[in-house]
């Protein structure tokens, strides 16, 4: 699952750690329900899927060398622009 869909599916994430002991007692029960972890996470969404993007540019079997560095350049301009 992806940020997006964590940040969508709170409701569930928050049942489910209320269902769960071992969950509730490290305390992600308590960072749902207050909301800070939400709020970081809706924060930071648009730098870890710019981050993502970049991961799966440098996985592709057949990339060369300038275009690994094109990717790079790219990346580093639009979590600037953030």
């Amino acid at each position: 699952m992806d940020l997006q869909g964590v940040t969508n599916k709170r409701n569930s994430v928050q049942h489910a750690t209320e269902e769960n002991k071992q969950l509730n007692s490290s305390g992600l029960l308590t960072k749902f329900e207050s909301g800070t972890t939400l709020i970081g996470l809706l924060l930071r969404q648009k730098v870890i899927t710019t981050l993502s993007l970049l991961n799966k540019s440098f996985q592709v079997c057949q990339q060369t060398v300038s275009g690994l560095m094109k990717a790079d350049n790219v990346t580093t301009v639009a979590i600037e622009g953030l």
